[in-house]
């Protein structure tokens, strides 16, 4: 006897082989699965699945309405629900409209399988989890804060792409200060299989930063060269995160007793 589907997932997809083979795997994982070609078609259509939590692959340039513009009207109407944006024309600007409104993740095309499953099941098991935990929390829009990683493809000729242009902080920076105010949430982007950084948003603010090409910040440089321990960074940064940013590493650093001000300040100058 076949068990019951996990979740209901929409496919909205406008090319038909794609939407098939999306349609495939996802039936494969234990969904059951709706397919639409145009946003216009799932607008209308307002299958009664829609009540109950369920996810959404949406390429972004359909006919007519944009997946993107799909999805808003769709945030708008109150479900609950995580979308992954598919694209074949990734670009900075996208993956910021895509932060703004909370997509789970931003996959371009062709994509390995394995990355859309990865974000198919991280997407469902937070809203499993919401589910789960969150029945009782105030209903808020859906979707805010919630997405997770931003994949940029590289160039098979080997010409730079736009987002290789930017070193990866700035690249970082561009895609969270770009977003609005109130968001919080963490961001992360890869290029192809490759991490290159990460970003932790608190209303709006840039909480943390990480890397490959980014001087470290001072509670990790502090930890690196044996100043304070892993288990004073992790309160460190989850201080500075919780506060949303609003004070300084050293200052937490110096009210937590972890070191004096005058071995904080010779700490600093090395630092910078």
């Amino acid at each position: 006897m076949a068990s019951a589907p996990l979740l209901h997932a929409i496919v909205i997809e406008d090319d038909a082989l794609m939407a098939e083979v999306l349609t495939t795997l996802l039936e494969g994982l234990n969904y059951s699965v709706s397919t639409y070609l145009t946003a216009e078609a799932f607008l209308e259509a307002s299958p009664p699945e829609l009540e109950q939590p369920h996810v959404m692959l949406v390429d972004k340039n359909l006919p007519g309405m944009s997946g993107i513009e799909v999805v808003r009207q769709h945030r708008d109407r109150g479900y609950r629900f995580e979308a992954i944006l598919i694209t074949g024309y990734a670009n900075v600007e996208s993956a910021i409209d895509a932060v703004r409104l909370g997509f789970h993740s931003y996959l371009p095309k062709p994509f390995e399988v394995e990355d859309l499953i990865a974000d198919v099941s991280e997407a469902t098991a937070r809203l499993l989890d919401r589910q789960r935990w969150g029945a009782s929390q105030p209903r808020t829009r859906v979707g805010r804060g919630s997405l997770r990683t931003i994949r940029f493809p590289v160039d098979a000729s080997g010409a730079k792409m736009p987002w290789e242009k930017l070193s990866t902080s700035n690249l970082l920076k561009s895609i969270a200060q770009a977003v609005e105010d109130e968001y919080s949430g963490t961001i992360v982007v890869r290029v192809e299989q490759q991490l290159v950084g990460t970003v932790v948003m608190c209303n709006g603010k840039i909480a943390w930063v990480s890397c490959k090409d980014q001087t470290e910040n001072l509670g990790s440089f502090l930890w690196r060269l044996g100043n304070i321990t892993r288990e004073q960074l992790d309160v460190v940064r989850r201080t500075y995160i919780t506060e949303g940013g609003r004070r300084r590493i050293g200052g937490i650093l110096e009210e937590k007793g972890y070191l004096s001000r005058p071995v904080l300040r010779h700490c600093l100058k090395l630092h910078n």
